[in-house]
């Protein structure tokens, strides 16, 4: 998957992407919901630039999607804080 992204500060740590199965309603209530169909490798956000680049994060884990189904990616970071973040 891609996604552009940049820093803000400082943040250290470890993101990771994660394959949901969807919730709600498409476009303006999806949630993910139930555990991780598929997760990433690790991307460390260290390696961020203070300006939006787009970042190839590849997946640790293989899940066929079924057409016509709706899913959610989650990207989650352990540690942020206020002064230091990932946009």
């Amino acid at each position: 998957m891609r996604a552009r992204m940049k820093k803000t500060g400082s943040p250290t740590g470890n993101l990771t992407a994660k394959l949901y199965a969807h919730s709600g309603v498409l476009g303006t209530s999806s949630i993910p919901t139930g555990a991780a169909l598929a997760t990433s490798v690790n991307f460390n956000v260290a390696n961020l630039t203070t300006a939006y680049v787009e970042y190839e994060i590849a997946f640790t884990t293989q899940f066929e999607m079924v057409a016509s189904t709706n899913y959610c990616i989650a990207l989650e970071q352990a540690v942020i804080d206020a002064s230091n973040f990932v946009s």
